[in-house]
């Protein structure tokens, strides 16, 4: 794919609304504090929907990082961007009188390194970019027979047995940067060994394999969902079925359950489907990352909820409706601070060249 082309870009636009969708959900209460069970039901089925979003992010880098090199400039402007967003967003707070005990100490960390470790998935893939040379030339040292059953034994080893053990032979519930390395391997096998070519699905004419994969995709969550609701129905029988309810209710929304990561990679797969070029989604999806930086900031996350009125909607499906709007409204006017950077970083740059 070229980059001026627009399907995978408009993943990580889809993507990022699913994380926003899905942390208005549970940053934002809903799940805890609805008392309507009905619209429980909806919200933890939109909860199986929207959890490739992580996943998805993780395949798209290593689609495409895989046939690139490490850049130096590029993990720095990642870097200095999440310093960015973390010492103005505390100056804010500070401002606003919605960050009450700090210090000196407090100020600068926001302002250095520290603020990485802020954001769980800047930390995982920051650490997976780091290594990816040396990733990449694992990967290109492989047979594809060697490179399958690298990832067969990963998805038993990283998937199936963290569920089987109830995280107590390996914990794993895809917030680590094995998960990342595994996801990102994957996404690489899916660009050197498209699965549309393959000997199973090439038979498919792409109208074909979009209702395929749409189906298995809904399948997925379909499964994942009854195996949750089955065996809570179970639980409390005798210690066999109480085992089994532990193994789902524990793994059900991880990202490194079976049922996930196959969700995931029919979710990428959809979108490698469709070959277009729109610029206007190609500049859209260049701010998504400070899309994620802005809104899952912890000060911004435990206040911008509160101040939307989420809390007015919890017993009525005037929720749903609700939700979706908070999502647009975050996307967007996350999507504008981040151009507004954007500007102010090239406009210092400019500055920069012309003193020198």
């Amino acid at each position: 794919m070229e980059k001026s082309e627009s399907n995978f870009e408009l993943l990580r636009i889809i993507s990022m609304l699913f994380i926003i969708l899905w942390h208005v959900i549970m940053h934002g209460g809903m799940l805890q504090n609805c008392q309507n069970e009905g619209l429980k039901i909806c919200l933890n089925i939109l909860q199986f929907i929207i959890v490739v979003h992580v996943n998805s992010f993780v395949l798209v880098s290593g689609y495409f990082q895989s046939k690139s090199k490490f850049k130096l400039s590029k993990f720095l402007t990642l870097v200095f961007q999440v310093i960015f967003y973390s010492s103005i967003i505390y100056l804010v707070g500070i401002k606003l009188g919605v960050v009450k005990n700090y210090n000196w100490g407090l100020i600068l960390e926001n302002f250095t390194f520290n603020s990485i470790g802020n954001y769980w998935f800047i930390n995982t893939y920051l650490i997976v970019y780091i290594f990816s040379d040396y990733i990449n030339k694992f990967i290109n040292n492989l047979t594809k027979k060697d490179l399958k059953k690298f990832l067969i034994i990963g998805f038993i080893i990283f998937s199936i047995v963290p569920i089987i053990s109830c995280g107590k032979l390996l914990d794993n519930t895809g917030y680590n940067f094995y998960h990342f390395i595994y996801m990102y391997i994957l996404g690489a096998y899916l660009r050197l060994f498209p699965l549309d070519k393959s000997y199973h699905l090439k038979i498919f004419s792409v109208k074909k394999y979009r209702i395929f994969l749409g189906c298995l995709f809904f399948i997925c969550v379909y499964l994942n969902y009854s195996f949750v609701i089955v065996s809570r129905e179970l639980s409390n029988l005798n210690f066999i079925f109480d085992y089994v309810s532990n193994v789902f209710n524990y793994n059900s929304l991880n990202y490194s359950l079976p049922f996930v990561i196959i969700q995931s990679v029919v979710y990428f797969e959809l979108f490698g489907t469709f070959h277009f070029k729109n610029k206007f989604i190609n500049y859209i999806s260049k701010y998504v990352f400070g899309v994620y930086l802005i809104h899952d900031n912890r000060i911004v996350r435990s206040n911008i909820y509160n101040f939307l009125g989420i809390n007015k909607y919890f017993y009525t499906y005037k929720m749903l409706l609700y939700m979706f709007l908070i999502t647009i409204f975050i996307f967007v006017g996350c999507i504008f601070i981040d151009i507004l950077r954007d500007k102010i970083f090239k406009i210092v740059l400019k500055l920069k060249r012309s003193f020198i």
